[in-house]
């Protein structure tokens, strides 16, 4: 059964043409010469085990890169402080807004909350409320827009300013025949014997 020699590179068992029987061929080298030991065999297995961790390792390593991207965007972490005009004068001058920025960069603050609404009036020029009491913002600010002046100074130094509205819906604190009663009573939350709602002292 003249079938040849097959794989003599690596020794393989093989029928002879001639004495129609099962040898096995010696294993060769690259070059075709014979090689009893078998080195080149090894070598090739050798290589290609070499080879295939080398791919396991760099797809492992592709893997945790991946992962590490995603972690850094997805999951950074929120270190936010609310800035008030109660009990602080953080926003009350430029100086005053530079030195808090800087106080919270120091501190690795990323995020702050600026109150912007505070006893019926704005922290900032508002169009809107103007337009509905005559007030475009708190005089005790002057020319000073403190909001705008956060989110420059907060910006340049990579911390991102929200706004914030410490008192919801509350009209007044501590008087109950505020502009915003006098112009909307409609507006005014009651209770069941017609009283302006309040709760400790916030109307």
């Amino acid at each position: 059964m003249p079938i040849g020699y097959v794989n003599a590179a690596l020794g393989i068992e093989a029928e002879s043409p001639e004495a129609g029987e099962v040898k096995r061929s010696l294993p060769r080298t690259c070059s075709g010469k014979p090689d009893p030991q078998g080195n080149a065999q090894i070598f090739n297995i050798g290589i290609n085990l070499i080879n295939a961790k080398m791919v396991s390792v760099f797809a492992f390593c592709k893997l945790l890169l991946h992962l590490n991207s995603i972690a850094q965007k997805v999951a950074k972490l929120i270190r936010g402080t609310w800035i008030t005009n109660v009990g602080s004068e953080a926003i009350y001058s430029k100086k005053n807004i530079r030195e808090a920025i800087e106080l919270c960069k120091k501190n690795d603050i990323n995020n702050v909350y600026v109150v912007v609404w505070n006893k019926g009036e704005t922290m900032y020029p508002s169009k809107v409320v103007e337009e509905y009491i005559g007030i475009k913002q708190a005089k005790l600010y002057g020319d000073l827009d403190p909001i705008k002046e956060m989110l420059e100074v907060g910006h340049k130094a990579g911390i991102k300013v929200h706004a914030r509205f410490k008192l919801g819906f509350s009209y007044n604190y501590g008087d109950s025949n505020s502009i915003w009663q006098q112009r909307y009573p409609h507006w005014i939350g009651r209770d069941v014997q017609g009283n302006s709602l309040q709760k400790n002292n916030f109307f």
